[in-house]
């Protein structure tokens, strides 16, 4: 299998286990994206990203902060991204006068809102697009946005964190709901009425991109169990993006290889 631009290269996603590791649905094959010209402009190309996905209460958030964490990557949630808004800004009074609506916000008003957000971030030093993927956690969320997007990020993977057990996901929000003091997600019919939106709104966007982009990981499990499941298939791309070669980061090697 060659390893130049355009080539495949081989994910191999992993599930631990008390027996062992075993691979969660077979191989992926991604293509390795096309070098940059020294001569591009990262405020100007496509953002090189990874899409997070997940049911509500599945952990997205938990494990896109903690990848964040790691110097190669940028977290952008854009939970976080509308509570920073800069209320007095053109963009923030528009925000406020259709949240002040109760209405949801418009697709093309979000998208505007995240392109505000990114060149900010570039701006700070928070976010190099030169050495870093951003984690777009929370967009896009609907078929129109990701068309929307097109021309606006080079996604390289998708990681959907999975999970079979719905009702375990529905007492975990519960619990959540009760930590930290969230009322509405306490409520059982709610928090039906949210898993069953997102499967709606999510799917087509799904749909929207190459089958080869998508990598489902079971979502349950402890924080560190799935976090390794995430790193599985999310390092080879950082390090191919990077570093030119996928490096192998399933969890059955020793602990020195992925120091």
């Amino acid at each position: 299998m060659g390893n130049g631009p355009g080539q495949p290269f081989r994910i191999i996603r992993y599930n631990r286990s008390p027996s062992g590791p075993t691979r969660l649905d077979g191989p992926v094959f991604a293509l390795r994206p096309p070098p940059r010209k020294p001569d591009d402009d990262p405020m100007t190309t496509p953002y090189r990203c990874i899409l997070l996905f997940g049911v509500p209460g599945v952990g997205k958030g938990t494990q896109g902060k903690r990848l964040g964490e790691h110097p190669g990557f940028c977290h952008l949630a854009t939970g976080d991204m509308f509570r920073g808004l800069d209320r007095a800004s053109d963009l923030g009074k528009k925000f406020i006068e259709v949240s002040s609506r109760g209405d949801l916000v418009p697709d093309d008003l979000t998208v505007e809102l995240w392109q505000q957000h990114v060149k900010d971030l570039i701006a700070a030093g928070a976010y190099d697009p030169a050495r870093q993927l951003l984690l777009l956690d929370g967009i896009p969320r609907s078929a129109t946005q990701a068309t929307m997007m097109d021309a606006l990020i080079e996604p390289l993977l998708i990681v959907h964190l999975t999970t079979s057990d719905r009702e375990q996901i529905v007492e975990r929000m519960k619990q959540r709901a009760r930590k930290e003091g969230r009322p509405d997600d306490n409520d059982e019919d709610v928090i039906r009425r949210r898993l069953a939106i997102y499967e709606k709104n999510t799917l087509p966007v799904l749909d929207h991109y190459d089958d080869y982009l998508l990598a489902n990981v079971d979502g349950i499990g402890t924080i560190e169990d799935v976090a390794e499941r995430v790193e599985a298939v999310v390092m080879p791309v950082y390090d191919e993006t990077f570093h030119g070669e996928a490096s192998d980061w399933s969890h059955d090697e020793p602990e020195e290889r992925r120091a």
